[in-house]
């Protein structure tokens, strides 16, 4: 195990599915801590019962990314934890809870491959 990312907390959102998966397992790898965030909340235990039996802490919160009240809580929650790093790979969110106030004419929300205002 490297420890780039030691005394570090990510923050993966879609962390059900394969992609989000694969980012858990390297930030584990390399010495991180998570919080592991989707709607899937069985998967979600899954991975954190493989993560920590390789000695990498992890914490589930399942949350809906396409609620902005949900991502609120979530961040809020997440800075609780201390994290240092967030990493978006859910389908869909919507980017002024989780990112505050954007600029004007920035993308305000994502849904598979389409972002749009």
């Amino acid at each position: 195990m490297s420890a780039v990312l030691e005394g570090r907390t990510a923050l993966v959102l879609g962390a059900d599915g394969r992609l989000g998966n694969a980012i858990a397992r390297s930030v584990g790898r390399a010495g991180g801590r998570l919080i592991l965030a989707a709607r899937n909340v069985p998967r979600l235990e899954e991975l954190r019962g493989e993560l920590e039996s390789a000695g990498v802490e992890a914490f589930v919160m399942p949350t809906d990314v396409t609620d902005d009240g949900a991502v609120q809580s979530l961040v809020e929650r997440a800075s609780g934890l201390g994290m240092d790093i967030a990493v978006n790979n859910a389908g869909a969110t919507h980017m002024p809870a989780l990112l505050g106030d954007l600029p004007s004419g920035m993308p305000t929300g994502c849904s598979g491959s389409h972002c749009g205002g």
